[in-house]
């Protein structure tokens, strides 16, 4: 019984999975078991998102406007951009968690990863 972690271009591992696992859980197993140096930060986007990566092995998610285009970590499992954010969403057994860098796009994007761009640019623009 085990969860696949894994950074698109970086470290992956497998954990060991246990009845009501969220994501941060194994993020943080993640961490304990990857030998390769691996750090992250999480930032809250409120209730119906919870808590979301903002950054992997020192690089941040992008907002500014001087930095477009404009890049943030995109949380997925099992291939689907997820709904929730790390803390809100439960495992099985077997699933894969996948974080990737893109690119926001206006037109062609996940929710979450608008919610991200619509939070940061209100406060930050």
């Amino acid at each position: 019984m085990t969860i696949s972690v894994s950074i698109a271009g970086g470290p992956a591992t497998d954990i060991s999975w246990t009845s009501g696992m969220n994501a941060q859980a194994a993020l943080e197993l993640a961490e304990d078991a990857l030998t390769e140096e691996f750090i992250y930060s999480l930032e809250y986007y409120g209730s119906g998102l919870g808590y979301l990566v903002n950054m992997i092995n020192e690089t941040y998610d992008t907002f500014k406007s001087s930095s477009r285009p404009y890049f943030y970590w995109e949380f997925s499992v099992n291939g689907a951009p997820s709904p929730t954010g790390v803390d809100q969403t439960i495992l099985s057994d077997g699933d894969a968690i996948t974080f990737t860098f893109k690119s926001y796009d206006a037109e062609n994007t996940s929710n979450q990863i608008a919610a991200k761009h619509n939070r940061r640019s209100v406060k930050h623009v």
